[in-house]
This record gives structure tokens, sequence and C-alpha cells, in this order.
């Protein structure tokens, strides 16, 4: 399963695809979608660049010469929406960049700013006229660059855009003129001594949008697209300079054209439009934390699809992962835990008889089932609150169904953790958890579900039930969980930092959702910044140098998909807190549950103490 998560062939990266992500796009204003600019964002691993591929040449031709088979007409039908491809053909010419490196590395050179910005611009139109002429080619089932030939394009070049070339022209002299304005910012990079920049081709502007349109273009006498999706993905890469530039530009000019930006979150504090100008937003992770149900459904659909391509006689997935605890199995320790707890609820009853009717109740659960365990369990939560409670409150035996009563869905839950704690009975099991495990991220779901696979395929040849039991589940989950942690140290920019605070935040964490009381129940995995220092409330932590440290070190987690992000409504006037969450697989590290409602309130002081 895991080796089909990079597909190369676009045959086998659509036979895979699951369209659920395009409903997003869909339910939108279709308006807002082609007369706007349309920022795709998420966390690595969301499926951003699986979404742009999807509108690639390549892969709009294979949807549509494939529309009549079965693996490709849900897709098709879904495309169809969203008026990039009809009956008669594909209508949309996707073009894509991929922000690297190279463009960074021209606000390293020593010239001002508005210099450095005027190449980045250059470099940027030159490659957008170079992948528009690639896109054409792809569209048109020609080869590229060797019939460049056969596409005519034609600009009137009223505002002079357009220097050293004439139009009309054909693909040719456009590529010429492009790789031209490509190598020359190339020289200048490359050079040992300071070139004279003045005789390049600089530009104040991304006026290829404006040039590069339907209209312009010919192949072969013809038509061949209605529309250009311009696609620029991976825009966190470029500087700070360069992404302020072209946000603003491309916002500003709101021109005839229609550009998908696809970004990661990185920063601490949310994008902002500019100049109250508004723009089309889709967030992958808020749209799946919003629309579990149908994650949950994509997710099932990836599974099930990869599963069936399988040559090993395993050809599902959801279906053999064991949902629910064999009691059998954890007979000892189930009983263990019922012995034990009861004793403690015993010495308890000794110095009060306030629960001795509890205690009377738990002695009448004869039986050694896992719900005896959770219902002696939850018992001793109660106990342990209301004894915290007690000292101002008159000694009344409490009776059996105020315990009954009491004993809510999150008493429970907590119930669950603390066995599993305690005594080794699984947790992290069965698809719905492995769903909530992702934290809304496909690629993290892959991470998971490759392994599972492999431990099916591994009872398979034994000859053993395919089916993974909880314990079996756990551990292999257990054991990714370690891999994904021992990874940061490689791909983190300032591990050491990083996983420094987060395990102390981890350790906090484990240590609040297991106090006797479970004041959290079923538990806390999540922070968020309070400061009742005038000065800081002022200014705001995430602008104070103070915190300069905790900002790059939450930035860092954010960036690599290690806290979660999500608006709370608590307090006076429904207050509106940002709370980080760890992302659902440092939850298993820490063994925490993956519920979202319990969060602390830290302040910046303290949490900066953690990135020490």
């Amino acid at each position: 399963m895991r080796a089909s998560e990079k597909i190369e062939s676009d045959v086998n990266f659509l036979r895979l695809y699951s369209p659920e992500v395009l409903e997003l796009i869909i339910e939108g204003n279709q308006e807002d979608l082609w007369n706007n600019v349309v920022f795709i964002r998420s966390s690595p691993g969301a499926g951003k660049t699986s979404l742009l591929r999807l509108f690639e040449p390549n892969s709009l031709n294979t949807i549509y010469n494939h529309k009549s088979q079965q693996d490709y007409r849900e897709l098709y039908n879904t495309v169809c929406k969203l008026d990039v491809i009809n009956e008669t053909g594909v209508s949309a010419l996707g073009v894509l960049i991929q922000f690297t490196k190279n463009y960074e590395i021209l606000d390293d050179i020593k010239y001002s700013e508005v210099t450095r910005i005027r190449l980045f611009y250059s470099l940027l139109n030159a490659r957008l006229v170079l992948a528009t002429l690639r896109s054409i080619c792809e569209l048109n089932k020609l080869s590229y660059p060797n019939d460049l030939e056969q596409i005519n394009y034609e600009y009137e070049n009223e505002k002079l855009f357009l220097r050293n070339i004439q139009s009309p022209c054909d693909g040719r002299e456009l590529f010429n003129w492009a790789s031209g304005l490509e190598k020359s910012v190339y020289d200048i990079l490359d050079s040992f001594i300071q070139p004279d920049v003045d005789k390049i081709e600089g530009h104040d502007e991304l006026f290829t949008l404006e040039i590069l349109q339907p209209k312009y273009f010919k192949v072969n006498g013809r038509s061949s697209f209605r529309r250009i999706i311009y696609m620029l993905d991976d825009a966190h890469k470029l500087s700070k300079s360069q992404r302020s530039s072209l946000f603003k530009y491309v916002i500003d000019q709101r021109g005839n054209f229609n550009i998908w930006i696809s970004e990661r979150l990185e920063g601490i504090t949310e994008f902002k439009s500019y100049h109250e100008r508004d723009y089309y937003e889709v967030n992958l992770e808020k749209y799946w934390g919003n629309n579990t149900s149908k994650f949950k459904k994509m997710l099932s659909k990836i599974a099930s699809k990869r599963a069936a391509i399988s040559t090993d006689d395993v050809d599902t997935f959801a279906e053999n992962l064991d949902d629910s605890i064999d009691e059998q199995i954890f007979q000892k320790e189930i009983k263990e835990s019922i012995e034990t707890t009861r004793k403690k609820i015993q010495e308890v009853v000794r110095k009060t008889k306030k629960f001795q009717d509890w205690l009377d109740y738990l002695i009448q659960q004869s039986d050694t089932s896992l719900k005896t365990a959770i219902l002696h369990k939850s018992a001793e939560i109660l106990i342990h609150r209301n004894l915290r409670k007690s000292q101002m409150v008159l000694q009344f035996a409490l009776s059996i169904p105020e315990l009954i009563d009491k004993i809510d869905p999150s008493i429970e839950s907590a119930a669950r953790y603390f066995l599993s704690n305690e005594y080794g009975i699984p947790n992290y099991y069965g698809f719905q958890k492995l769903v909530v495990l992702s934290s809304n991220n496909i690629e993290q779901f892959l991470a998971f579900a490759s392994d599972l696979f492999e431990g099916m395929l591994s009872n398979k040849i034994a000859s053993q039930d395919v089916q993974l039991s909880t314990k079996r589940q756990e551990k292999i989950i257990a054991l990714v969980v370690k891999k994904k942690w021992n990874d940061l140290s490689t791909i983190l920019p300032n591990p050491k930092a990083v996983e420094g605070f987060l395990n102390k935040l981890g350790n906090y964490f484990n240590k609040i959702t297991y106090e006797p009381t479970a004041s959290y129940a079923p538990g806390i995995t999540g922070f968020a910044v309070h400061s009742s220092r005038r000065l800081i409330e002022e200014k705001g932590w995430q602008e104070n140098e103070i915190f300069e440290e905790l900002q790059d070190t939450i930035s860092t987690c954010l960036a690599y998909n290690l806290l979660e992000v999500k608006e709370v409504s608590q307090g006076a006037k429904n207050q509106i807190w940002t709370v980080y969450y760890l992302n659902r697989w440092l939850c298993v590290k820490y063994q925490l549950p993956f519920t979202y409602g319990g969060w602390n309130k830290l302040t910046p002081e303290e949490l900066l103490k953690w990135t020490k």
C-alpha cells in the first residue's frame, strides 16, 4: 500500500484518486473559483500537490479518454461539474509551476530589494511561458519542445510587455525568448562577479498572466482550450519579500486570469488579505475537520482501492482491522484491574461510609468483563472527584442512582485510557481510530495504513487469520510512531528544540490526563497561550522578540504538522482562543486520547522554558 503512495503513471494515479476533495471546490461559488485568486492551504501530506496534479493536461486527457471505465466514472463526473472537461474533450489548460529553493536564492544576491524582486518576476515570467508551452503540447499530444512550431501566438503587445520578440510568432520563438531570459537570470546566480543587471530584461510585474490568455494561442490554426489555470505550488518556499510581493500583486490585479496558489500553513499568525481584498481559500484540513464523515469515506475508498490492486490476495483493508477487544485474551489484565480498583475503593470506605452503597453495587458485579472493569475505574474517578471537594460538604451517603447518573461518556472514555495506561489493554485500534489518527492528513493515513497492511500480508504468508487483532494493531501503530519520532532529527531545521518542547508538552499532558480525578476527561491534548502581563497583552507574544525562540519552535511544529490549530470559543462573551493540539500520532506517543476537547491555558513564559 505504501508503494502506491507515489504513483508515476497518470493512469494509476487517477485510478486511485478519490474525488471527495473536489467537493470542497464544487461547493463554493464557481464565480469565486474562476474569477479570483485561489489559495490552497494545508500542512504537508494533506493532498495539495495531488489536487493540482489532477488539473494538469495529461491527467485531464486520461480522465476524458477513460470516462467510460468504471474506475474513472465518478472522477469524470465530478471534474465535469467544474467545467474543465465536457463531452467534447478537455476545455481547461492546467499550467503548473513548482517553487523551489532557486527562487529564494535570488533574495540573497547583493542587489537592492527592488532589483531582486525584478529578477524574481523575470524568472517567474520566463518559466510561466515555458510551462504554458509545455502544457499546450501535452494537451494536444505534441512533442515538447520539438513541435513548438505548430503553436501560433498572436498578442498585440500594446502595453509593450514583450521585448526582444515580435508578435505574432510561433511557439519556438516564444520558447527561445523565455529560455534566454531564464538563462540570463541563472547567469547572475552563477556569476562570481557582480554583473550589470541593466543589461538583463528585468520585469516589474507578473505580466505573463495577462499576455498568456487562451485567445492568443492556436494549435495548427485552431483554438484548443477555453481557460488556463495557473497553478503555483509550494509558495511557502519563496522568501518573505517574494511571497509578499507576489500575493499583493495577484490580489490587487484580480485580472482576467485563473491563478491557484498552494502553500503549507507555517506561520503562527494567519495570512491576512491585502487592502481588504477578498480571495478564495481552500483549506484542506479545516474542510476535513468540519466534514469528518467525508474524510472517513475518502480514506475508506483510498484503502480499498489500494488494497484491491495488491497481488497478494488481501483485497480488503478496513474489514481486516479488528475493532473490538477480545476479552478472553486480556482476561488476566481485566480481572487484575477490577480487583485492584475494588481494593482501593474499600480503603476509602474504611475512612468514610459515604461510598458504601457504591462499593456494595460494585461487589454485586460478579463477572470479569471489560464493561465491569470500566465501571469500577469510573467509580474510582468519581470518588476522587468527590473527595477533592468534600471538605466543605456534609458526608451524606451517595446512592447507586447517583453513581450511574454521573458516569457519562467522557468518564467512561477516561476510564478506558486509565485501563490502557495501567494494564496494557489496547486503545488504538480499528478503522475509526485510524481515521482520527490521520489528523485529516492523507499522507499520515498512508504511513500507518501501509504498515498495518504489511501486517495483514505477513499473517497471510504465515497461513494465519488475515485480520489484525487489537493488540497487533496497537503494536504496529506504536512502531510507526517511534519511526516518525526518530525521523524528526533528520527533517527538522531545529530538532533538539522542537523535540524537547514536544516531550515536555506531551509529558505535561500525560500527567494531567492521568490525575486520579481525570479533571479534563477523557484527557488533555492542547494548549492556548494566555498572558496576564500588560506589556505582552499590548504587543502580543507572536510579535514580541522576547519570545522569538518560542515563535520559531511553534512555527516549526506547525510547518511539519506536529501541532494542529483550532479556534475555540470559551469564556466571557464567547472569547475566541487559538488552541494548539498535538498531532494525533503524538497522542499515541504520550498515551493520550484522540479527543480535541481538553486543553489548558499556558503563559508564554512557561512555554518558553520548555524550548530550552
